[in-house]
């Protein structure tokens, strides 16, 4: 048997970034809207293993970023129900 070359191991990859390129689109469209580097965000994307970390990072900065707009909102929402 063989020893597996180097572009025998990045083959086996493309199913795996295939599947990865709806995320990165997203998170590249995403990101400007949450004030980050979008290129930096579908780089970290790209790289196998690192995006398991990226992602949740991601996702808890888009869950604060909610949140912080729920929160500038709060007041007007309750200032409208007391009317």
């Amino acid at each position: 048997m063989q020893q597996p070359t180097g572009a025998d191991l990045i083959i086996q990859f493309f199913p795996l970034i295939i599947l990865l390129l709806p995320f990165v689109i997203g998170v590249f469209w995403l990101a400007p809207k949450m004030r980050s580097n979008p290129w930096i965000w579908a780089i970290l994307f790209l790289i196998p293993v690192v995006n398991l970390f990226a992602v949740q990072i991601f996702l808890i900065r888009a869950a604060g970023k909610i949140l912080d707009h729920l929160n500038a909102i709060a007041p007007v929402a309750a200032a409208g129900r007391t009317e």
